[in-house]
């Protein structure tokens, strides 16, 4: 069973403008690209009730969430693919209509996360020995994190292995794309105001890797920016999982 582990307290430091930012432009994101399998049994009634059990201060609201959907019938796989994106949807509806406060979305957002973590380890399969390998990476400096969990955990269930960096320093992220040797390097951008970090990124691992390795940037801001491939030095923006990965063939 699922069980609460993000720290108690820490849900309630982030600024709103932040809040804001993850609610208008990385939750509706997340939504579009990781709900591949519409499940008919996933009313919107459903959704409801697990928004608001996430969105429930206390001890206990992930096991509650759990259970509800265990009772339900639905699989690991359809929680992550198709639970959780519905609920970052309702999440972000709700915020968007003024009818959740901030702690409610700042609860329910971290807490899908947390759902999402957990669910991912019993999703972990020997990986193919033809698949591709895929740096996901997050730019220091980025708060928004859900999508490229999201996205990690798409890939990984695809047969693909995967090597996740959220927000590490620069020269980690060189460091540890040296050592894993991808054949493409996915950048997630979570909003437009950290394209420079992006840049950053890019330009340190086009000049570290030994050889060339192709980097495709996703994210909302691809919808926004169309010369953003070109703008931060990247070799593709899209937000289509197939796209990025034919340039790893």
């Amino acid at each position: 069973m699922l069980e609460e582990s993000e720290p108690k307290g820490a849900l309630f430091r982030a600024p709103p403008d932040m809040v804001e930012n993850i609610v208008r432009d990385v939750l509706p994101e997340v939504a579009r690209r990781v709900a591949v399998r519409p499940v008919a049994r996933l009313s919107d009634d459903l959704v409801d009730h697990i928004c608001n059990l996430a969105g429930t201060p206390g001890d206990g609201a992930l096991d509650a969430v759990g259970r509800v959907l265990r009772g339900a019938g639905f699989g690991t796989t359809e929680i992550c693919d198709s639970v959780i994106p519905a609920a970052a949807r309702r999440f972000g509806d709700r915020w968007l209509d003024d009818t959740l406060s901030f702690a409610g979305v700042t609860i329910g957002v971290s807490r899908l996360q947390v759902m999402l973590r957990e669910l991912e380890t019993e999703l972990a399969e020997a990986p193919d020995p033809n698949a591709r390998h895929v740096a996901v990476v997050v730019p220091q400096g980025c708060q928004h994190t859900l999508g490229a969990l999201a996205l990690s955990g798409a890939l990984r269930r695809q047969g693909q292995i995967v090597r996740l960096l959220l927000c590490e320093p620069n020269e980690e992220v060189v460091r540890q794309a040296a050592q894993f040797r991808p054949d493409v390097v996915m950048i997630s951008a979570g909003s437009s105001s950290i394209l420079n970090l992006a840049s950053e990124t890019i330009s340190c691992l086009r000049k570290n890797l030994a050889r060339a390795t192709p980097i495709v940037i996703g994210g909302p801001a691809v919808v926004r920016h169309p010369d953003l491939a070109r703008d931060v030095g990247a070799d593709l923006a899209t937000d289509l999982v197939a796209e990025a990965l034919a340039l790893a063939d």
